[in-house]
């Protein structure tokens, strides 16, 4: 008998070709699941990925989609077909600059990535015939906790906003026995935070209590928990994995 959490499961990695998303991809594909990356612009990644899971052994498909267009979202749902877990970890790039400073554009942006993104995935979802949906996670960020830091503001309303999605759908599709839950990282050295500076880093590493920063391979251990039949009574929940900076 296989000791394996996924096994015989489906899980669908949106932004699984890098960063946190990536490293959910492989530890899942490491316990069993049939991991199916989506990417967007990240062909190139999202293949290396997809040799490197097979060389491990693991079962994986990738399928490119732009999660704001519906029509794209309802194809990438029938293409995967049948699925019991869903992550969700996309972002645009990070701003730099005060909230009045930044076009309104970019706004847009992160909250379409954000919280368009999961409408559709739900949406397109629970709509589609061979919905066998569990779990979903959803990567938000710890500066939805506490006091956010500035110069973030379209990235850090977009996760807020997010996170009020999140508990509405965790409420409503409870009956329906899918949990929601999300998980809220520090600051986790990927793409997406590569243009910071190493001694900015090592400044914010030395505030945290754990007095380290936080990896791709902890976030993505969090989500496979939240994913797994070992968290099957808890929704709702918003999961901090930031070394004890966000409380």
């Amino acid at each position: 008998m296989s000791s394996k959490r996924f096994e015989g499961q489906r899980i669908l990695v949106c932004g699984g070709a890098t960063g946190i998303g990536a490293a959910t991809a492989r530890l899942l594909g490491s316990e069993g699941a049939t991991v199916c990356i989506q990417y967007r612009q990240r062909e190139t990644e999202a293949k290396e990925m997809c040799r490197q899971l097979r060389s491990d052994g693991a079962s994986v498909e990738i399928f490119p989609a732009d999660l704001t267009d519906s029509d794209q979202v309802k194809s990438l749902i029938k293409d995967v077909g049948v699925m019991h877990g869903l992550v969700h970890s996309v972002s645009p790039a990070l701003p730099n600059a005060l909230f009045y400073q930044i076009n309104w554009s970019e706004y847009e942006q992160h909250w379409s990535t954000a919280v368009e993104s999961a409408y559709w995935l739900l949406k397109h979802s629970l709509e589609s015939e061979s919905c066998a949906l569990q779990a979903v996670v959803f990567v938000l960020s710890s500066y939805t906790i506490g006091v956010p830091p500035k110069n973030l503001a379209p990235y850090i309303s977009a996760k807020y906003a997010l996170l009020g999605l999140c508990k509405v759908m965790a409420l409503e599709l409870a009956e329906r026995g899918i949990r929601i839950n999300s998980i809220s990282p520090g600051f986790t050295p990927t793409p997406l935070t590569a243009h910071i500076e190493p001694r900015l880093q090592d400044f914010v590493a030395r505030g945290i209590p754990m007095h380290r920063l936080g990896s791709s391979e902890d976030a993505a251990m969090a989500a496979a928990f939240l994913l797994s039949s070992e968290s099957s009574f808890i929704t709702g929940v918003n999961l901090p994995v930031s070394g004890g900076a966000a409380m």
